[in-house]
């Protein structure tokens, strides 16, 4: 795939077609999430909470979120 790939700007893409067809989709919520961290871009804080609610790994979507805001 893509992210096994590491071709981080091609999967958020491909991410964000998904979220834009089904808006409810965790698992691309939480990969889109990934691939900003990937690329070390800075995105809204909000975004990535907001991946707590609807992503089917919030272990893994908390992980991310203190890697990039609190280390």
């Amino acid at each position: 795939t893509l992210v096994e790939l590491e071709e981080w700007d091609e999967a958020l893409a491909a991410f964000q077609i998904v979220i834009k067809n089904n808006p409810t989709d965790g698992n691309s919520h939480f990969n889109i999430g990934l691939c900003y961290f990937k690329k070390d871009e800075i995105i809204d804080i909000n975004k990535l909470k907001s991946l707590l609610y609807i992503t089917p790994k919030p272990f893994s979507a908390v992980r991310l979120l203190h890697q990039k805001f609190l280390q």
